[in-house]
C-alpha cells in the first residue's frame, strides 16, 4: 500500500462512497436537499468485496466503501468533495465546473463563490482530490444510465430519455473534473506524483480504471446497448455519445499532459508492452462509444 505520510491530511478522513451494486436505479437520488441540511449519514462496514485492484485503487485515493444509507452516503460525499475542489479551483477553470454541475445536479446546493485569493493546491492534492470527486460523478452516471435502462425496458422513453440527458451533464462533469485533476506542472507528476503509484508502494499497474465505480458504469454501459436502436431515445443517445466523447478527450489530455505522446502508461507497462498509453487510450474510448450507440462487439 502506498506510504501514508505522503499523504499528509489527504488520508486523515476518507470519502465514504456505497459500493456501486447497491445504487438505486432512480434519477430521484439526486433531487433531495443536499446532504449538508442533513445529519451525517451512520455508516458501518461494506458488505460487498472488491478485488484487490479495487482496494488499492480506494486506499490511494482516500475512498472507503460503507454500508448505511445509499443516498445519503452520496450527498454527503458530493457535498464535501465539491465544496473543497470548487473552493480550489484555478479562475479559468471556476466557471465551467461550476456551470456544469449546476446542469447535472441543479437541485443540490454548494458553495461555488471563487475565493478572493485563488489557493493552490500541491499537485497529489489535485490529483487526488479530481479523482474522489470523479468517483463521486461515476456513480451518478451509473445511476441515471440505470435509471435510463429501467424506464426504457419498461417503454416509459420520455423518463428514459431524461436518465440519458443527465448522464451526458454527469459526462461533462467528469470531463470538468479531469481537466482540473491536471491542474499541475508535469515535472511535478513526475517527480512526487507518479513515483507513488509505482512499486514497491503499490502493486504493478496500478491505474485509476482499476476503480469498481469504473466497472459498475461500464456494465451499465453494456445493459443500454440493448436499448440503443430505439428511435424515440436517438436525441438522447447522441447527446450521450457527444458528452462521453468530451470525456475520452478530457483523459487523453491528462495523459498528453503527463506521459506524453509516445511513451506507456503505468498500466500497459507493467504487462511488458509499451504501445503508447495515448493510443490505447484512444482506442479504448473508441470501444465505450460503442456501448453508447450499439456498435460494441457482443
Amino acid at each position: 500500500m502506498p506510504d501514508p505520510s505522503a499523504f499528509g491530511p489527504l488520508r486523515a478522513e476518507p470519502l465514504l462512497l456505497a459500493h456501486p451494486h447497491v445504487l438505486p436505479d432512480r434519477l430521484a437520488m439526486f433531487h433531495r436537499r443536499a446532504a449538508h441540511d442533513e445529519p451525517p449519514p451512520v455508516t458501518c462496514a461494506a458488505t460487498h468485496s472488491l478485488t484487490a485492484g479495487e482496494g488499492e485503487h480506494d486506499e490511494f485515493f482516500g475512498i472507503r466503501r460503507a454500508a448505511g444509507d445509499v443516498e445519503s452516503l452520496w450527498h454527503a460525499a458530493f457535498a464535501r468533495v465539491v465544496e473543497a475542489v470548487v473552493a480550489h479551483t484555478p479562475r479559468h477553470q471556476h466557471e465551467e465546473l461550476c456551470g456544469a454541475l449546476t446542469t447535472a445536479f441543479p437541485a443540490l446546493r454548494w458553495s461555488s463563490a471563487q475565493p478572493p485569493n485563488e489557493p493552490l493546491w500541491a499537485g497529489l492534492d489535485y490529483w487526488v482530490r479530481g479523482h474522489q470527486l470523479f468517483a463521486v460523478l461515476t456513480q451518478a452516471a451509473t445511476v441515471s444510465t440505470r435509471h435510463a435502462c429501467t424506464r426504457a425496458r419498461l417503454g416509459d422513453t420520455t423518463a428514459a430519455a431524461a436518465g440519458l440527458e443527465t448522464t451526458a451533464s454527469v459526462f461533462r462533469c467528469s470531463a470538468a473534473a479531469l481537466r482540473l485533476t491536471a491542474g499541475f506542472t508535469a515535472d511535478e507528476y513526475r517527480e512526487r506524483v507518479r513515483p507513488l503509484m509505482e512499486p514497491p508502494r503499490v502493486t504493478a499497474g496500478f491505474s485509476g480504471i482499476l476503480s469498481v465505480d469504473h466497472r459498475a458504469l461500464v456494465d451499465a454501459l453494456r445493459k443500454w446497448r440493448s436499448y440503443s436502436e430505439i428511435r424515440e431515445l436517438s436525441g438522447g443517445a447522441a447527446l450521450l455519445r457527444d458528452a462521453l466523447t468530451e470525456v475520452y478527450a478530457a483523459h487523453v489530455g491528462v495523459c498528453e499532459r503527463f506521459v506524453g505522446e509516445q511513451a506507456p502508461s503505468l498500466r500497459t507497462a507493467a504487462t511488458g508492452q509499451q504501445s503508447a498509453a495515448v493510443r490505447v487510450l484512444r482506442a479504448l474510448g473508441q470501444r465505450r462509444l460503442g456501448l453508447v450507440d450499439g456498435s460494441a462487439d457482443r
